[in-house]
Parts: structure tokens; sequence; C-alpha cells
């Protein structure tokens, strides 16, 4: 669920490099039928692995020459919201995220470290109460977070 340390939000590089987004994009284009692209999309952001060698030297010039956001406990909020139906709220009074902060114009949510242990390696699913005490008794879930009284993010 979260990204490394290694993986840096493109939207800065192309602020920190004075280079139009289109570059960004064309390297995507280019490079998205790889097994193993050097980058990973969450929505409509997308996040470099900065020490891919497949990208190209203007790019790896900028990386290695300024300091990016350290992204690794962080998630863009549009993505958390559409991928797990999750309102801010929720995220917010269950105390799995500590802050919202911009990069780039890019809101993302800052999550508790405690949060990000529990889940480290782990796939993030929102079940009902029924469906987590079934998981539960079955111990096909390692943990949850109640959000309401009916919804439960788990993990497994």
């Amino acid at each position: 669920m979260f990204l490394n340390k290694n993986y840096i939000l493109a939207n800065e590089v192309v602020q920190k490099g004075n280079i139009h987004i289109a570059n960004i994009s064309i390297l995507i284009k280019n490079l998205s039928s790889l097994d193993e692209p050097p980058f990973i999309k969450m929505n409509s952001l997308t996040f470099l692995n900065k020490n891919s060698s497949l990208l190209p030297n203007n790019i790896q010039n900028i990386i290695s020459s300024n300091e990016f956001t350290d992204l690794s406990d962080k998630l863009p909020c549009n993505y958390v919201r559409s991928e797990y139906g999750i309102t801010e709220k929720e995220l917010i009074e269950s105390e799995v995220v500590v802050d919202k902060i911009e990069i780039c114009d890019k809101k993302f949510y800052v999550f508790n470290q405690d949060f990000i242990k529990k889940v480290k390696r782990k796939i993030l699913y929102v079940l009902n109460k029924k469906e987590t005490e079934e998981c539960l008794k079955k111990k096909q879930i390692e943990g949850f977070i109640q959000l309401r009284p009916n919804k439960f993010l788990t993990w497994y």
C-alpha cells in the first residue's frame, strides 16, 4: 500500500527540474509496456523510482541534484478515498491519518507510524461488521480498525 523511499512524485521532478509535465507523460507512455516499469500510478499521479537506470539522463540529473519529499508515510488523498471508499472524516477519527499536506499542489494524507507498521506488506480491504467477524473467526485477517459501526478497515 505504501511507497518506499525510492519513489518520488513526478510533479516534484517537473517543478524542481523546471521541465514540462509532457516529459513525464512521454516517459510513462514509452516505458509502460515493460514488465516492471520504473513508475507507479495512483489515479492521476505518477511516482518515479528514483534509482531506476531506465530513466532518461535529464530526469536522472534532476533527481540527483535535488531533495524530494519522503513519501513512505504518505498517500494521495484522492487515491485513498477512491481505492478504499473511506472518507477523510473516518481516517482522521480512527487516527489512521495524522495530517494532510500538499506537495506540488497535490493533497496527501500523512499516516500514523503505528498503522504503517501494522499494515506493512499487507493487503487492505474494507468490510462490514458481519464480514469482519467471520474473517476474524476463520483467521483470514490479521487485524482491523473500526471506522464506523458497520465499516472496518481490515488487513491480511
